[in-house]
C-alpha cells in the first residue's frame, strides 16, 4: 500500500531531486518494514519487542498522508469528484487501519468493526477538509494528523489504556496541530 501511495504522491511533485530522494527513501523503508515482518514471523529470537508495532504506526501515518495529498491533488487538478476519491481513500484507510490493528494484535472481530468505524470517520473528515480553500498538501497533512489521532485512540481503547487524560491530550495536540496547519497555510 505504501508503494502505491508514494507513487501516486509522486505525480504531484515537480522537483526531480525530491522525487528521486522520496523513491529511494520508500524503497529503504519497505526493506526495513519487510525485515521487521520477517523477524516477527520467522526469527522471533532476533525480533526486537514492539519494533513492528511502532514501525506500522509510522507507516500508516505516512501512507494516509501520501494518499490524502494525492486525493486532494486529483480533486484540485484533474477535477475528480470528491466521492470518487473518497471511495478509493475509504478502501485504503480500511486496509491500512486493519493492518495497523492486526500488527498490534487486536482480535479479528473487533479489528474489522474498528477499521470500518475509523474509515467512516476519516471519510467524513476528508469531505469536510475538502471544503477549505487550501492546497492539496495542507489538506493532506491535516487529514493525516486526524487519522493519527483517531487510529491511536482506537488502538488505546482496545489495549484498555484509554483514559480521560489521554483523550484530552490527543484531542488537544491534534486540534492545535491541525489549526496551526490551516492558519499558517496560504489560502487560495
Amino acid at each position: 500500500m505504501l508503494a502505491v501511495a508514494a507513487d501516486t504522491f509522486l505525480l504531484f511533485l515537480n522537483t526531480p531531486w525530491l522525487s528521486h530522494l522520496l523513491a529511494i527513501s520508500i524503497a529503504a523503508t519497505l526493506y526495513w518494514y519487510l525485515s521487521h515482518v520477517y523477524r516477527f514471523l520467522f526469527e522471533i529470537t532476533r525480533y526486537q519487542p514492539l519494533a513492528l508495532e511502532r514501525f506500522a504506526s509510522y507507516l500508516s501515518l505516512v501512507n494516509i498522508g501520501f494518499l490524502a495529498i494525492a486525493g486532494y491533488g486529483f480533486m484540485n487538478f484533474v477535477n475528480t469528484r470528491w466521492w470518487q476519491v473518497a471511495l478509493l481513500l475509504a478502501l485504503a484507510v480500511f486496509i491500512t487501519t486493519y493492518q495497523f490493528l492486526w500488527v498490534n494484535k487486536i482480535d479479528e472481530q473487533h479489528n474489522v468493526f474498528a477499521s470500518l468505524l475509523v474509515t467512516i470517520i476519516i471519510v467524513e473528515f476528508f469531505w469536510s477538509i475538502s471544503l477549505f480553500p487550501v492546497s492539496h498538501f495542507i489538506s493532506g497533512f491535516a487529514l493525516a494528523l486526524l487519522y493519527y489521532v483517531v487510529s491511536h485512540l482506537t488502538l488505546l481503547h482496545f489495549l484498555h489504556k484509554l483514559e480521560r487524560r489521554v483523550v484530552a491530550t490527543y484531542a488537544g495536540i491534534g486540534s492545535l496541530c491541525v489549526l496551526a496547519i490551516l492558519l499558517s497555510a496560504q489560502w487560495l
